[in-house]
């Protein structure tokens, strides 16, 4: 049976014990005036809402409509705000992902099963009043489960307590100025496995773990504080780390490949040889 919180280190008590109750989500009597505007300029936090199933050239149709996480109305491109925006593509080269992993990402940010970091900027001179979200960070979906509630990032904030409930987690909300203190952190009630759970907690004292969810209220011997429930969380995207070649004169050897003479600058295939000569150095 999956946990129901996951409380600090030093907690000794049985998680059985505590009772908990929704509360209110913090903001929600006032979403869009609560002095958490949002600059005009600086990446935002978007996820996919739906494909535009149009029938026109791309990128003018065919692309996906975008809303701001954690906001009612979204800043459109060229127009004011909506429920959600139009954009026609994506541009995710600033990850430096590779190929398969670049595509893995695309299918599932079209999905609506991944978040990202990033900015408006123009499709290109053709298509000027057309959007394309230039992406600097991004998160895939652990489990594939519908995301709902609020979008937090979540980290242990050193908070440890040898009774509960324990203060023992900072939960800054997305695209909004504000950060609330949690006593628990629950990922087990989403269809991710026992191992990506205990993963996601692994991650909450170190990078901490971007999720959805809702707010509710736990008791017990420390009295009342609140606690989240995930609908969904999140693993960022990594590039893949680079490797460095061999430097070889001038040049470096790539993979499957060693630096044969460096006087030259010659790099050959493993196995292969090359010309031995002296080459002058300039």
């Amino acid at each position: 049976m999956k946990t129901l919180f996951k409380l600090s280190a030093l907690s000794i008590v049985v998680l059985a014990a505590a009772c908990v109750a929704p509360v209110d989500e913090p903001g929600n009597e006032s979403v869009e005036d609560d002095g958490a505007a949002l600059s005009a300029q600086g990446d935002k936090y978007y996820i996919v809402t739906r494909p535009d199933y149009r029938k026109c050239i791309s990128p003018v149709c065919s692309g996906d409509f975008v809303k701001l996480v954690n906001r009612k109305k979204t800043k459109c491109f060229a127009s004011k705000k909506a429920e959600d925006c139009y954009v026609g593509g994506y541009d995710f080269s600033a990850l430096g992902l590779d190929p398969a992993t670049e595509a893995k990402l695309r299918q599932a940010v079209r999905a609506g099963e991944a978040l990202v970091l990033g900015h408006y900027e123009s499709y290109n001179q053709q298509f000027p009043h057309i959007a394309r979200l230039v992406v600097s960070d991004a998160w895939l979906g652990v489990s594939g489960d519908d995301p709902h509630g609020r979008f937090y990032d979540v980290s242990f904030n050193g908070v440890q307590c040898v009774t509960y409930p324990c203060p023992s987690y900072d939960a800054k909300l997305l695209n909004r100025k504000k950060t609330i203190t949690l006593a628990g952190v629950d990922l087990g009630q989403t269809s991710a496995s026992n191992q990506q759970v205990q993963a996601g907690y692994a991650a909450l004292a170190t990078t901490g773990v971007i999720l959805a969810g809702h707010l509710e209220k736990v008791t017990g011997p420390a009295g009342t504080a609140k606690g989240v429930v995930a609908s969904e969380f999140y693993s960022i995207v990594a590039s893949s780390p680079v490797v460095p070649g061999e430097q070889c004169g001038s040049n470096v050897c790539g993979k499957g490949s060693y630096c044969c003479n460096a006087s030259c600058g010659i790099c050959a295939p493993l196995n292969f040889s090359c010309i031995q000569i002296a080459c002058n150095q300039i």
